[in-house]
């Protein structure tokens, strides 16, 4: 693809709209055996009652946290408004401080919000890092839960370039799925490009064939890491892990996006659209901490398309921030350094 003039529509006002679970993050880093104590698959997210929240943050009171807005489409939309993307987000919080601080937070960003309010809890997702970097979920999704397609602005909707939300949204019948179904319908019918990532592949494994055609229906752009891409190819779930063939999960997946991305992690990423398939090396990266790199990936590369770049372009900026995001604790950056996107950009 030599530019996306064909997939942008650059007359739209905005450029991101994002559909996504409100949520804090709480990161705290363990052993593994942390893991297997809790009942947690590692690399994984795993959803979780009151009951079942309240027994992980027992646990999590022998071990030092930190607190920090977070939630997968927010984290992109808050990086691709730092690089200068007019962004909105939509989503539910609690009437409590959790989220107050998510809208104050959002705001200070620059994000416009379509955000509502809940007597639920604002929702959180229990981030556990352990020695290798690896991360994994406990997530109550509280309020988060209560998102349905009141929420969402058409108007503001309509006047955006791309639509990015998540594959946590759409696991489960229900109001979450709803409004995400019907934002996708109402972009395609806008000249609103739609992007999706899978978010996990434990969600892609549980709901594969609807993953299919959804996909099919609605989405444009794609976005997988090597697990995730991995599970929505392969037919005989215990043999996955033995069996991982990141080419062809890419090639299936770009028979069904017009761009498709499989994340490898410190391997790079690698891109098909156009039947042209592009290898992204990756950044150096001291990695400490994982968690929010495939969102930061997502928001370099959706910045990227929205001003017209090629797709080499796109992967090499949403790469560039993927690399440090992982070398801090958290999802988010303060400070993205503007001399080293326009060089990406312009080189």
């Amino acid at each position: 693809m030599k530019n996306n003039k064909s997939l942008i529509n650059f007359e739209k006002e905005f450029d991101i709209y994002g559909i996504g679970s409100a949520l804090i993050d709480v990161l705290v880093e363990v052993d593994d055996f942390v893991l297997e104590n809790l009942g947690l698959r590692k690399g994984e997210m795993k959803l979780v009652n009151r009951v079942e929240c309240d027994i992980v943050e027992q646990e999590l009171k022998k071990y030092p946290t930190k607190k920090v807005p977070g939630g997968s489409t927010g984290n992109a939309i808050v990086l691709a408004a730092k690089l200068g993307a007019k962004c909105v987000f939509c989503g539910v919080v609690g009437d409590d401080i959790k989220g107050r601080i998510y809208e104050e937070t959002m705001q200070q960003d620059k994000v416009a919000l379509n955000l509502g309010k809940s007597s639920a809890l604002t929702g959180h997702a229990i981030t556990f890092i352990t020695p290798d970097k690896q991360r994994t979920f406990a997530v109550h999704l509280g309020a988060a839960l209560e998102l349905d397609r009141e929420h969402i602005s058409i108007d503001d909707l309509k006047k955006c370039k791309i639509l990015h939300t998540e594959g946590y949204l759409l696991a489960e019948d229900g109001s979450l799925k709803d409004a995400c179904i019907a934002a996708m319908d109402l972009a395609k019918k806008n000249e609103v490009v739609v992007s999706l990532d899978l978010s996990a592949p434990n969600i892609v494994r549980n709901n594969r064939a609807e993953f299919r055609e959804i996909l099919e229906r609605y989405v444009d752009v794609v976005f997988a890491n090597e697990e995730e891409a991995n599970a929505f190819i392969c037919k005989n779930d215990d043999g996955c892990a033995q069996h991982q063939d990141y080419g062809a999960a890419l090639n299936e997946l770009s028979k069904i996006c017009k761009i498709a991305v499989v994340k490898l992690g410190k391997h790079g990423s690698i891109i098909k659209a156009d039947g042209k398939i592009t290898k992204i090396e990756p950044f150096k990266a001291n990695a400490i901490d994982t968690t929010g790199a495939g969102d930061a990936y997502a928001a370099g590369f959706l910045y990227a398309l929205c001003k017209g770049n090629e797709v080499e372009k796109c992967g090499k900026l949403g790469s560039y921030l993927a690399s440090k995001v992982v070398e801090k604790i958290g999802a988010r950056l303060e400070k993205i350094e503007s001399n080293e996107v326009k060089k990406i950009l312009t080189k």
